[in-house]
């Protein structure tokens, strides 16, 4: 198990604490070891591996009528920046959700130059996690896609949601 795979549960499984999302006083939320204990049983989780920018991962959930949520976690362990490095994150990975409609999803991002904002919804290019919220997803086949807008090298990430992953194409 990767230690990003842990990091990936603890963090979508935690219970949102203060605004939706994450923010720069409570992060993820609080651990919710049950809900973890919940995503490793059901194995609602994968490790894959991204080798450059031209790669992309995609799996498939299906949703059912009246689901709730949908929700995604990717993280990766990045390579260590150098330390005169103006950008820390040296592997850059992306996460959107594709609804069967085609509409997209974005991850949360939060704005490090003004930290008492809400989480915002958009590409992050500064952290090595992503997580994609949809409140009361439309029922069908679902797209997960992961691919690097940086990589220097094999990147190993790991991915958790709130249902069933299945790999389909990895071009």
């Amino acid at each position: 198990v990767l230690p990003s795979t842990i990091k990936a549960i603890l963090i979508h499984t935690a219970d949102d604490l203060n605004n939706t999302g994450p923010d720069f006083t409570t992060g993820w939320g609080r651990i919710n070891v049950t809900s973890a204990v919940n995503v490793i049983r059901s194995r609602n989780l994968t490790e894959g591996k991204i080798s450059n920018v031209w790669q992309t991962d995609r799996y498939n959930i299906s949703i059912g009528e009246g689901e709730q949520y949908l929700k995604i976690t990717l993280v990766w362990d990045d390579e260590p920046a150098p330390v005169e490095a103006n950008q820390t994150l040296i592997n850059d990975l992306n996460l959107v959700l594709i609804a069967p409609n085609g509409s997209e999803y974005y991850p949360w991002r939060l704005n490090p130059y003004d930290p008492n904002r809400p989480a915002s919804i958009g590409m992050d290019h500064i952290n090595n996690v992503e997580q994609v919220y949809v409140s009361n997803p439309i029922a069908g086949k679902w797209i997960i896609q992961i691919n690097a807008s940086a990589i220097i090298s094999l990147q190993n990430y790991s991915l958790a949601s709130s249902t069933k992953l299945t790999f389909y194409n990895n071009t």
